[in-house]
């Protein structure tokens, strides 16, 4: 009896945090519609949505009781209002955001060109020193350029970048070594 009466006490403790997060949930639709898309970077934008949809998913989390099969949510109302929000928000960015994407990927194709390239150069034994010289230096700015690819990219790049720069090194070092046993 004591345990009925206390899940009982649970369940009203639960409405009413239901009814407080009801407002907060408002709160939150109100923050997105005070993101104003011609002041703030694309990036903030996407942050800060980012950062409410995190808040909106803690209240629906935190209305969940351990056992109960029905989970206590948002009413459909205020989840239309602040999804249709949110998406006002982000369709403002969705250009920017678009068009930088279409950058990085053209740089990555660049970069693709660019190790294919040098491998090509590293690969011919009758490459002059200068030019091995001219590939690496270029490579080690790449590698400082890792921000204009896309993000899922970069690791990959970087890998290849660093193969690259090996193996130039590798080249060069055979060469001089060459030419100092020509030397000697």
């Amino acid at each position: 009896g004591r345990l009925t009466r206390m899940t009982g006490r649970l369940r009203e403790m639960r409405d009413w945090q239901h009814w407080s997060n009801n407002k907060r949930r408002e709160r939150l639709i109100e923050r997105v519609e005070e993101i104003d898309p011609a002041e703030l970077h694309p990036d903030a934008i996407t942050a800060r949505l980012k950062e409410l949809r995190a808040r909106w998913k803690e209240l629906d989390r935190s209305e969940v009781m351990p056992g109960d099969k029905r989970r206590f949510a948002a009413p459909q109302g205020q989840w239309r209002r602040f999804q249709k929000a949110c998406k006002q928000v982000f369709e403002a960015a969705r250009p920017y955001l678009e068009r930088r994407n279409e950058l990085r990927e053209q740089s990555l194709a660049e970069l693709r060109a660019f190790i294919d390239d040098a491998r090509a150069v590293v690969a011919d034994a009758d490459a002059p020193a200068a030019t091995l010289i001219r590939y690496q230096r270029a490579a080690r700015q790449a590698i400082r350029n890792l921000e204009e690819l896309p993000p899922r990219q970069r690791s990959r790049s970087a890998a290849d970048l660093r193969g690259l720069m090996d193996d130039i090194s590798a080249a060069l070092d055979r060469r001089f070594e060459a030419v100092e046993a020509e030397k000697r």
